[in-house]
Formats: structure tokens, sequence, C-alpha cells
């Protein structure tokens, strides 16, 4: 099973567009991004966990991860694709502001990172 995840937090990030930030107001919408890539494949369980942070995972089926990450949420969100890993062993695929910049980098430098996307669009 494919996990599109926007990871919790302690603040109300926007990773979105590649354009980052952080939510002043009370409304958060879903991200484009991962509406677009749950469009390549099958058999996706959609997890927000901004909105609904006690939602139950089942982690024995995640096989693989797609994964928002902002530079505003940078080290929350590497601990928790971490700790995902460790849990899951599923393949960890990221995307967002920061990944765009800088894609080898994070395949160099986080072993637990198996791919990144650079581009929601292809």
């Amino acid at each position: 099973m494919r996990l599109l995840l926007n990871p919790p937090g302690k603040m109300r990030y926007l990773r979105d567009y590649y354009c980052a930030g952080i939510a002043k107001t009370n409304y958060y919408y879903p991200p484009i991004d991962l509406v677009y890539l749950s469009a390549t494949g099958q058999d996706i369980f959609w997890a927000d966990l901004i909105n609904q942070p006690n939602k139950k995972i089942p982690y024995e089926s995640i096989t693989e991860v797609i994964s928002l990450i902002s530079l505003h949420s940078i080290k929350e969100d590497l601990n928790y694709l971490a700790e995902l890993k460790e849990k899951t062993r599923a393949k960890i695929i990221v995307t967002g502001d920061v990944v765009r910049a800088y894609p080898k980098q994070f395949l160099e430098n986080y072993n637990f990172i198996d791919d990144v996307i650079t581009d929601f669009n292809d």
C-alpha cells in the first residue's frame, strides 16, 4: 500500500506547490502536490496527519511512502520519516521545496530516503 503523507508537526505547516509556509489562520487545505500524486497509483491510503493527528495508520501494510517535507519543518519531517522507515521498512520518497533545491544531497545524506520527486506534475 502506498501512503501519501503530509507529516504531523508542531505547527500548521503548509507544504504545497514547492512553496512552504506556516498557516496564520485556522483553515488548512489539502496539498495539491499529493492530490496530483494520488492519480499515479492504486491502493492508496491517504493520511493527512495534520488534520487528524490520532488517525490510525496500518503500518504493517505500507510498502511505499511519498511524503511532503519543507524547509520550515525539515527537522521534524526528517525525524518522523526516519522513525516511519524503521517501523515499516517501506520505500521512502520525499518531495517539497527543500528537496527540489537539493535532491542529490537528500539522497546522499539521509540513508532512510530512497528517492526524491522534484516535480509532482511528471
